[in-house]
């Protein structure tokens, strides 16, 4: 089912919607928007130009409905809310000298919509008794929240066990039938009694048997305890798993980037894995023995066609040289294209040969064995409150597999902001912890690195484990007690930004050395990084890496582990990119704290930052607006992401902080002001902020467009426009590099290879 992108739908022809806007209002500047299809906030303004019917949603319904009202007191205030924008929308059209549309100014009040709703059938949802008099019939219901993690069989089953004696109806959920027989087998070990319904239909709501468990294939968010009922309904997913999965190799790498028809325009440089580089100019429909087929034209030296089926769109390659380099275009028939790949395979040889000598010296290197897992690392794992993708898993057991070797790990794990990267890093440093080493793990920012250590202090918290933190948020007396504690083998995870590079800094026996974001130290701290890695395993976790980096895991200088698949029930950031409105900020924000999430708001100048937070409590007077940049005392900036993080505050107006690792679920939506004064990974990165719970997340990428505009920023608002497009930290990170004029020397240098031009 796919539902509408926008409020309104069309009845007839667009063009015909435009004439009556234009002839109604005159507004040129939103007609185009509605025109291109873009986002435009407000549109509700145009209602009547887009429908012929005057009436509300409640006009449609006969009394034969019953319409549920969930929390009559927030609806009375969005209400309100609508009231009030309405009022400043109007205000704001007068002002600017424009007409106010009749679909404004003719809105039903909502106190005309109560009175119809007085006639309809009505049950209001309401968590406590409402300090609105409604005049209904009261039914409370008792209930409390059901849900087991995977450690937690156990409990589980103790608890069946009880409410089957208390007589109580249970009902299991599960997704796949697989799930149901391996549960079956474990209620038969128990000797709890159960039957399997195929489909629940109405039987959740009919008494059943109470002595036994009712086992059926369905789905919930959560399971859940109705004490009116004497019901007990358990969401076990996550409890019972499957059989052990079977990792499938992702072939899609293997293969490279494969063309999607859709992508080709005409002009574009294209490479046939047989006849080499043509230019895409079309496709034509050719009938032949009676069947019309479609065809991708391309055309090669002195005007050559070939004509390929579109069903064999796998043996070609989009050319990915660079916009600037026009390649040169093979002649079809000609040896050309042989000679070029014959040049490569030499080229091949050549860094083989140097491969050999790379590993050969590696190979005499000699790290830490690490032991198998042990009874603790089981139980910690178990412990993780989310199910891992099987990406995850894959990864994990890559990271054990090198750390088990005798080898120095040197292993590059990359994955999209959210989809699990620290999980793969605190099982590592636990691993290694449980053989006595230490764990230095390097952040970016100081940020990140509090963050960071919460997280490792809250999953490491029943085990013996002695983990502390250096950044520039701590005293020096603390810092120096710290650097102590590390050269004596005092503390086994140490967590930090730069500071752990300083020369003060000893370990005691460093065996893991965790890096986050490489790409954002410098040349001397990367020196410094290359003294610790001598003999040390090494694990680089990366959203957007640099070419280099890439290269060097692509030819095997470095091991690579991806993590292609999001997390589960996690939904895809959507992104709007537009042109800044306070109208839409405030619609924005509006939206999200009415249904109690928070916001980020990027605004990266320190001298402004007060002004833009005041003037955003002004805009939306509900907010709690808080601010933070990195010149504020390490304290403050401490004490302010702990209020956000608690929810005091509910919009955190912040400079480019927030850039690397912050992770506050609640927060769900983020605008970017500027964004054309930012780089593509940047924005990247900034984005994957939101979107870490199973809510829908938003990011607002905004800029102004004003006659200062340069060249080069308008350049990099056309690739912020594509930005929607890219589903890949790879593809930003290159994309930045050749926005910022940088790209063409990475390009001759390392993606002349097949192998490295497949990323």
């Amino acid at each position: 089912m796919i539902y509408p992108a926008h409020e309104y739908l069309l009845e007839e022809n667009i063009e015909n919607t435009i004439k009556k806007i234009r002839e109604k209002y005159k507004n040129e500047e939103d007609i185009e928007q509605i025109k291109a299809g873009n986002y435009i906030s407000k549109i509700d303004k145009y209602f009547d130009c887009f429908y012929n019917i005057q009436e509300t949603l409640l006009d449609y319904l006969n009394n034969d409905y019953i319409i549920f009202l969930d929390e009559i007191n927030k609806i009375t205030l969005r209400a309100n809310n609508i009231k009030k924008d309405k009022e400043n929308l109007i205000k704001n059209l007068i002002e600017k000298e424009k007409q106010v549309p009749e679909a404004i100014s003719n809105e039903l009040e909502y106190e005309k919509i109560e009175e119809k709703l007085e006639k309809k059938q009505i049950v209001y949802v309401e968590k406590e008794d409402t300090k609105k008099n409604l005049q209904a019939e009261k039914y409370h219901f008792h209930f409390r929240d059901v849900s087991y993690i995977k450690s937690e069989i156990t409990n589980f089953l103790e608890d069946i066990k009880k409410a089957i004696k208390e007589k109580k109806q249970v009902y299991i959920l599960l997704d796949t039938k697989e799930k149901i027989k391996r549960l079956q087998k474990i209620l038969e070990e128990e000797k709890i009694p159960y039957k399997t319904e195929e489909k629940l239909d109405q039987t959740i709501i009919v008494k059943s048997r109470q002595n036994q468990v009712t086992i059926t294939l369905g789905n919930l968010s959560q399971g859940f305890q109705n004490y009116d009922a004497n019901q007990l309904v358990i969401k076990a997913d996550e409890l019972i798993n499957s059989e052990k999965r079977k990792y499938k190799v992702n072939t899609a790498f293997k293969e490279g980037e494969k063309v999607v028809f859709a992508d080709l325009k005409v002009g574009d440089y294209v490479v046939h894995k047989k006849y080499g580089i043509g230019i895409y100019v079309g496709v034509n429909t050719i009938k032949a023995d009676g069947t019309i087929k479609d065809y991708i034209k391309i055309k090669y030296k002195n005007d050559d066609i070939l004509y390929i089926p579109t069903n064999d769109l796998d043996s070609i390659r989009k050319y990915i040289g660079g916009d600037k380099i026009k390649p040169k275009i093979n002649r079809l028939g000609s040896k050309d294209w042989e000679n070029t790949k014959a040049k490569v395979k030499n080229n091949l040889r050549e860094i083989a040969k140097e491969l050999i000598e790379l590993y050969a010296a590696r190979e005499k290197v000699e790290g830490f064995k690490f032991s198998k897992d042990t009874p603790w690392q089981k139980e910690f794992e178990e412990k993780f409150p989310y199910q891992e993708t099987d990406d995850q898993l894959r990864c994990i057991e890559e990271v054990k597999k090198d750390m088990e070797s005798t080898k120095p790990m040197d292993r590059l794990l990359c994955g999209d902001v959210g989809y699990g990267k620290t999980e793969v890093a605190l099982r590592a440093a636990f691993k290694a912890v449980m053989d006595g080493k230490q764990v230095a793990y390097l952040a970016p920012t100081t940020v990140l690195a509090e963050q960071q250590y919460n997280e490792f202090k809250e999953r490491m918290k029943d085990y013996p484990i002695k983990i502390e933190i250096l950044n520039r948020f701590k005293t020096k007396k603390y810092q120096d007690e710290v650097v102590k504690k590390l050269k004596l083998g005092e503390v086994d995870i140490v967590i930090g930004t730069h500071r752990i590079l300083s020369k003060d800094v000893e370990f005691n026996n460093l065996g893991l050395l965790i890096i986050d974001e490489e790409h954002r130290f410098g040349v001397k701290d990367k020196e410094k990084i290359k003294t610790l890695k001598t003999n040390v395993d090494v694990l680089t976790m990366t959203a957007t890496p640099i070419p280099r980096t890439m290269h060097m895991s692509i030819v095997g200088i470095r091991d690579m582990s991806v993590i292609y698949e999001p997390p589960y029930n996690r939904k895809p950031v959507q992104t709007y990119v537009l042109e800044y409105d306070k109208e839409v900020i405030k619609e924005a924000i509006t939206k999200e704290l009415e249904r109690g999430g928070q916001v980020f708001y990027l605004f990266n100048n320190v001298e402004k930052i007060i002004a833009k937070a005041d003037e955003i409590s002004k805009l939306v007077p509900e907010a709690n607006v808080v601010y933070a940049h990195g010149r504020m005392p390490g304290k403050e900036i401490e004490e302010i992401m702990q209020e956000f993080v608690e929810g005091k505050a509910n919009v955190l107006v912040c400079t480019t902080i927030l850039e690397s690792g912050i992770d506050i679920p609640n927060a769900n939506t983020i605008i970017v002001e500027n964004a054309d004064r930012m780089g593509l990974a940047q924005l990247y990165q900034i984005r994957g902020r939101v979107g870490r719970s199973d809510k829908q997340a938003y990011a607002y990428i905004t800029y102004k467009r004003d006659k200062l505009l340069t060249e080069v920023a308008d350049k990099r608002l056309k690739a912020i426009k594509e930005f929607t497009e890219f589903g890949s930290g790879f593809k930003i990170a290159m994309r930045d590099l050749e926005i910022r004029g940088a790209g063409s020397l990475l390009r001759r240098n390392t993606i002349r290879t097949p192998r490295t031009s497949r990323i």
